[in-house]
């Protein structure tokens, strides 16, 4: 998490190797290639929606039961035949989400991925996410502006920040992949954390100063 523009889908396309760092390096990263979710659908449009989640995957595998899966979970299913411009914003991002998860990458980058959800979709969206990650857990890194998904989703929450941009600090989830609810106690504490990083780093924007306090 972090303000608008310091450099959060950046470091996305670096991890994914979309970008060379100007300085430094990459370390641990998976060889090959990894999982991505764009903040944009990237779907192709002459190909209908199981076909779009099926195109990662091997020849023999592209109508087996995962793509099923994946679609009877996402709520896909009812629009299987269906082409990207017969889809609502919202189905075009779990399409997209679904293909992600469909990859057999040990890397998932998420790139606000729940952008196009309205508040009552998001919440059911985030527990089918969640549930089909623990069915494949593997390292994701979720680029956000909502406090829900880091809420119910994450271990750690990084805040970005500064110019140059860096990790201002990093928040450690009090139970992680143990909370279902919002209104769940337990999150109150890593709630008002992230709430006080990112006023922090707004305050130290218009005072000059580049770090939290």
């Amino acid at each position: 998490m972090g303000p608008s523009a310091c450099g959060k889908t950046t470091l996305l396309r670096v991890l994914a190797g979309l970008l060379a760092p100007q300085a430094g390096r990459c370390t641990g990263l998976p060889a090959g290639p990894v999982s991505m979710v764009f903040q944009e659908p990237r779907l192709l449009p002459w190909a209908t929606v199981r076909e779009n989640i099926a195109l990662v995957l091997p020849p023999h595998e592209g109508e087996g039961t995962m793509v099923e899966h994946l679609m009877e979970e996402l709520g896909l299913a009812p629009y299987a035949g269906a082409y990207p411009h017969q889809l609502s914003g919202g189905l075009k991002q779990r399409v997209g989400l679904a293909r992600a998860l469909a990859f057999p990458s040990p890397l998932l980058l998420m790139d606000e991925p729940f952008l196009s959800l309205d508040l009552v979709l998001l919440s059911k969206t985030l527990r089918v996410f969640h549930r089909l990650w623990k069915e494949q857990p593997r390292t994701t890194v979720l680029v956000s502006h909502r406090l829900e998904e880091p809420l119910l989703l994450a271990d750690h929450v990084l805040i970005l920040g500064g110019n140059p941009t860096r990790v201002l600090a990093i928040l450690d989830h009090p139970a992680p992949h143990g909370v279902e609810e919002m209104t769940d106690p337990r999150l109150l504490p890593l709630e008002r954390g992230i709430r006080r990083a990112l006023a922090s780093i707004e305050e130290s924007r218009t005072s000059g100063r580049t770090s939290p306090s």
